[in-house]
């Protein structure tokens, strides 16, 4: 695992956990919170989805609505369709990253 200094601090890893400094109290919390974005993470997921599949039919993942596209010969919004999604899940992440910084 890669180990690197962010704020004066060893992380390890990308996950950002600091190295054999979390204990009791502090350590239930950040699992409770790691916990609860997952929670929260998966339910968007799937309202999202839900709403998007009744709206516009689209599948369920974009790997599948990309290859229904590329079957139909709509070889440009296939390639727009996979870029977007790679995008609108970069800047998921990212803004997941700063709220993660944010609240900590």
């Amino acid at each position: 695992m890669e180990c690197r200094r962010v704020r004066g601090q060893d992380h390890v890893g990308s996950i950002g956990m600091r190295r054999g400094n979390l204990k009791g109290e502090e350590a239930v919390k950040s699992i409770l919170w790691i916990g609860i974005g997952g929670f929260c993470g998966a339910i968007a997921r799937f309202l999202i989805g839900s709403w998007l599949s009744g709206t516009f039919g689209t599948a369920a993942f974009p790997v599948v609505e990309t290859l229904r596209l590329i079957e139909q010969n709509q070889i440009p919004f296939a390639l727009l369709y996979a870029t977007g999604s790679v995008v609108a899940g970069l800047i998921g992440a990212w803004a997941g990253g700063a709220l993660g910084r944010i609240m900590s």
